[in-house]
């Protein structure tokens, strides 16, 4: 029977030498992309969202959104983690605006806060 390696990425040290320790360091850089990526379309999306059907916009990114966590499983470099971290967050960039809009729409009006 054949067992395989817990999956690792390979982190550059100083010297640049690669070796073979799971990636934490690069971690906050990836989190600072993917947030860049959101806020710089998070207007846009609001604004597309309100225009168009809330649940299909919904359907479809929790399915475009399904896509990059099931290539995770792959990702074996720095990039692959990065380019799969920003494609998660463009379908999570309509998720939100819809999501809370369908929310806001079972509350009648009158009961609303204003």
């Amino acid at each position: 029977m054949h067992f395989h390696r817990e999956p690792r990425l390979a982190v550059l040290d100083n010297s640049g030498a690669g070796d073979d320790r799971p990636l934490y360091g690069g971690l906050g850089c990836i989190a600072a992309c993917e947030w860049r990526s959101e806020c710089a379309s998070q207007s846009a999306a609001g604004g597309f969202v309100d225009r168009h059907s809330k649940r299909l916009i919904a359907g479809i990114c929790l399915i475009l959104g399904a896509i990059p966590i099931y290539l995770f499983l792959y990702a074996t470099s720095f990039w692959q983690v990065l380019a799969l971290g920003i494609l998660i967050t463009l379908p999570n960039t309509f998720i939100n605006p819809s999501f809370q809009a369908m929310f806001a729409d079972m509350v009648p009006r009158e009961k609303r806060d204003a």
